[in-house]
């Protein structure tokens, strides 16, 4: 089966490869340089457009309007496109899944869902698709149909916390990926003293090729330079790792040792930026550690032609001789006026930017505008082939421009139902139980537990009657893929509810996280699908409340008696209906 998957992919990729260039990863290629061959005939008119459910859940939120405070971590703005053998990929921080559209329709071809937010663009190579996830793993599917060939954990252990308002891993993977002679990089944490781990994968097999300890934190897109992986780390200045081997090499010079998450390599050249607001970019060359020039115009992105570099900022895009800059000079060649410019790409000879509710391109050789387009929202993404522009905002906006117009692509939505295979004595069941578990919590916001997530109503209704974050455990693949497909119609999956596969069994979770635990399982079955012990683990101390129940004649009242066992305040009623709650008091010496 996968042979005949390489075999149709690579058919595709050799009849595409004749007419145009492909966009695989963000920016194009491990440089990150965002330049393509790629010519786009103008005027292009508008193709498709996709409008995502969810807009984009940035991790960090925009500072407070305070002097001297600037935004150092923004590369998760927008859904970043890419774009191979005519399919655009992208992956949503607001829902986990991996989105392929048709690149000429807008059709939806497949989805994947990983278990926690896509903040860093999917990276296509030989018919495999590389993504990463909060969750702490890698991902590799197969192109052609989106199912996966490989799962490898970046993150050194499996801890899920809450972070960034998800359950998130403690190590969540937000620095790669990069693609370099068939092995993929990538790097899983944030904070030094916990463990950052950056690793090595062939792409072929998942196998790990090595692994090691960073001592800086690793955030945004990482660069392939030469035999070097540059890692972004934020608030700081970007670090160097021998590629080869992960060892550490040296930190990048940056202006009194500040950073962002943005790096582009030209030549023997690596510039970086110091903030998302427009910091400034700094020009370094890495075999000699020489700092060349620092262009303090507030600059957020630069891409590189063949004579002239060309940097957006704030309120500008300008040109500046190539050249020059090797000879610690920006001499600039034009300049103009642009507004809140936040993503940037050369395409033949067409310079291409984006910002607030705009995208345009001006002819390199003179500044001149060719063309422009309104857009919803603020572009933080742009990419290019097939001789078409694909355009992604914070908004949850992509927009497809090319030589022809076309019509519009829209997720379906799906009309509000129970849920799949729940009747309506059933749901009415399920609502009961879950009003008394939401009762009994004394707890309107935190985090609830869906021990088998069933159908999703349980997770549906919990999440209309309170403010919590609902997070469900399953671990039959099917009912995983249907309740989500279930919860994302309704806009819920990610932003409210999300499922995690269980496998084995312990919760993946840090101990004390959860308000109040339920089960739609128990309802169906009679059988509660974890352990007592580990449902009294993860109860928050002090309030903390198990609150279960179902029909008498499904739910042995004696069977749950014996699960409950050792738990905190174990009660049990029998009845026609059976209902059992235990609560977690203070921790013993509190």
């Amino acid at each position: 089966m996968r042979l005949r998957t390489g075999i149709a992919w690579l058919a595709v990729v050799v009849a595409q490869s004749a007419a145009a260039a492909d966009w695989p990863t963000y920016l194009a290629d491990p440089q990150r340089s965002g330049v393509t061959t790629e010519a786009l005939a103008m005027p292009l008119r508008a193709a498709w457009t996709w409008r995502s459910i969810l807009a984009p859940r940035p991790a960090w939120p925009s500072p407070a309007d305070l002097p001297g405070l600037v935004q150092v971590v923004g590369f998760d703005k927008a859904y970043q496109p890419v774009v191979a053998a005519g399919r655009v990929l992208f992956g949503s921080s607001a829902d986990d899944t991996v989105y392929c559209l048709d690149a000429a329709t807008g059709r939806e071809l497949w989805t994947y869902t990983t278990e926690g937010p896509i903040r860093i663009a999917p990276t296509v190579t030989e018919g495999r698709v590389v993504v990463p996830s909060d969750d702490g793993y890698l991902y590799c599917l197969g192109a052609e149909k989106g199912e996966l060939l490989w799962r490898c954990r970046v993150a050194p252990e499996e801890r899920r916390i809450p972070g960034n308002g998800r359950m998130i891993s403690a190590w969540p993977v937000r620095c790669g990926v990069v693609v370099k002679d068939g092995i993929a990089y990538a790097a899983a944490g944030l904070f030094p003293p916990y463990g950052v781990s950056i690793c090595a994968v062939r792409v072929d097999t998942g196998k790990e090729v090595w692994r090691q300890t960073a001592k800086f934190p690793c955030q945004g897109y990482m660069v392939a330079m030469n035999d070097w992986l540059v890692a972004p780390s934020g608030r700081t200045a970007p670090h160097m790792y021998d590629r080869n081997t992960g060892g550490y090499v040296k930190p990048v010079p940056g202006f009194r040792n500040l950073g962002g998450t943005y790096s582009t390599a030209f030549d023997d050249l690596l510039m970086h930026d110091f903030s998302e607001s427009g910091g400034g970019l700094m020009a370094f060359q890495p075999a000699t550690g020489a700092y060349l020039v620092h262009h303090k115009g507030m600059g957020r992105r630069m891409v590189a032609g063949k004579d002239l570099a060309f940097i957006v900022s704030p309120d500008s895009l300008e040109a500046f001789d190539r050249a020059a800059i090797r000879a610690r000079q920006l001499a600039s060649k034009w300049r103009v006026p642009f507004k809140d410019g936040h993503a940037l790409a050369l395409a033949g000879a067409l310079v291409l930017v984006g910002g607030d509710k705009r995208v345009a391109a001006f002819q390199s050789a003179d500044g001149k505008e060719a063309w422009s387009a309104a857009v919803d929202g603020t572009v933080h993404g742009v990419a290019v082939a097939g001789g078409r522009l694909f355009v992604s905002t914070d908004t949850g906006m992509l927009y497809c421009f090319a030589k022809t117009a076309g019509g519009a692509a829209a997720p379906a939505k799906i009309a509000p139902v129970p849920g799949p295979g729940v009747s309506a004595d059933s749901a009415a069941l399920i609502t009961k139980i879950a009003t008394a578990a939401a009762r009994s919590s004394g707890s309107a916001k935190g985090y609830c537990l869906v021990a088998g997530v069933g159908s999703g109503f349980m997770a549906t209704e919990l999440a209309r009657m309170t403010a919590m974050q609902v997070v469900c455990v399953e671990s039959n693949p099917v009912r995983i893929a249907e309740a989500r497909a279930f919860l994302r119609a309704r806009g819920l999956y990610g932003s409210r509810v999300v499922i995690h596969r269980l496998d084995g069994a312990r919760l993946p979770y840090a101990d004390g996280l959860m308000n109040l635990v339920v089960s739609e399982s128990l309802i169906e079955t009679g059988e509660m699908p974890v352990g007592s012990d580990e449902i009294g683990r993860v109860l928050r101390p002090c309030g903390g409340v198990l609150a279960v129940g179902g029909a008498g004649g499904v739910v042995k009242t004696s069977a749950l008696e014996v699960w409950g066992r050792g738990l905190p305040e174990w009660k049990v009623e029998a009845g026609a209906m059976v209902w059992a709650t235990a609560r977690r008091g203070k921790h013993d010496g509190a």
